[in-house]
């Protein structure tokens, strides 16, 4: 074996270990990436006998959030359009707006 061998070889070999590292220190980062949250939540299913369909997920601030009752409201105690107690619905994060019925099924929340 001459010294020009040796020394190719000892190059090449340099460049493995190199490359192996490079590729090493790529993914222990891509790894200790903070991973995103999810957002679940829980409906509760006794909810079911009252509730037949809901505004669920990600909504923006501008957009309104429904709630399809199963049966229709008592029109003795609330009148379709008038505004409901605040108390009624619970946003994270907070936002102001009005709870009204929409129709004697619909409950709607619009934002201000």
């Amino acid at each position: 074996m001459n010294t020009f061998e040796l020394t190719t070889k000892t190059v090449i070999m340099k460049k493995r270990i190199f490359g192996l590292l490079i590729l090493s220190f790529g993914l222990i980062i891509s790894a200790c990436k903070p991973k995103q949250e999810e957002t679940s939540s829980y409906v509760n299913p006794e909810f079911s006998a009252y509730v037949s369909a809901f505004t669920s997920g990600d909504v923006s601030r501008g957009k309104s959030v429904k709630i399809v009752l199963t049966q229709p409201i008592d029109t003795a105690k609330f009148r379709i359009g008038e505004a409901l107690p605040e108390s009624l619905f619970d946003f994270s994060p907070g936002m102001d707006g009005v709870a009204r019925y929409s129709d004697p099924y619909t409950i709607e929340f619009v934002p201000e």
